[in-house]
């Protein structure tokens, strides 16, 4: 994630997976003090970070920015390569941060990065108004998860509808309201 003169913007709900070299920029490209405020103001908060060794920086700062006046929040950050990683530096102290706790990704190796049931990012995202709706389509809950995906539902399944017991069937999915569920005897 670049900030690249960016003032007052934010990044939410995300859910990036082994960066290669940098997780966040903060850049300048233009110095022109009479036209252009340093970068700063911004926010990084609810986002999953699983990075491994490949990263040299966590948070790369340039010159000519205002990193101070960034706000990080909510973040689980992972490491699965070293378990005593102590977390990222960033230009200032982050509220409410998880370090070295997995994620739980249904499938992070194959591009589902739904959160299983247990998940330490379940319900600890800070209370946002946008993104309403996590990268699926589906709402974010009260509260929310931190990630690109809000929890999947009470029965254990993943938002996508994958998961089911042979022979179990479930719909409408996705849908509100009652639901059908055919296919197991007990």
């Amino acid at each position: 994630m670049a900030f690249v003169g960016c003032i007052d913007s934010e990044v939410a709900n995300n859910t990036i997976y082994l960066p290669e070299k940098w997780v966040i920029r903060i850049l300048q490209e233009t110095v022109d003090a009479t036209r252009f405020f340093p970068c700063g103001n911004n926010v990084f908060r609810n986002n999953i970070i699983y990075r491994d060794n490949r990263v040299s920086t966590d948070c790369n700062v340039g010159g000519n920015t205002n990193p101070q006046s960034f706000v990080f929040s909510n973040n689980l950050w992972y490491n699965p390569q070293n378990s005593g990683w102590a977390g990222p530096e960033l230009p200032v102290a982050e509220s409410n941060g998880l370090v070295g706790k997995t994620p739980m990704f249904a499938n992070g190796s194959t591009g589902d990065f739904n959160l299983q049931i247990g998940s330490p990012a379940i319900g600890k995202g800070f209370e946002n108004k946008q993104p309403e709706k996590d990268f699926s389509g589906n709402t974010f809950q009260t509260p929310r998860s931190i990630g690109a995906f809000e929890k999947a539902g009470t029965t254990g399944f993943d938002n996508r509808g994958n998961n089911f017991p042979s022979g179990l069937h479930i719909y409408p999915n996705p849908g509100h309201g009652n639901f059908t569920m055919s296919g197991l005897s007990t």
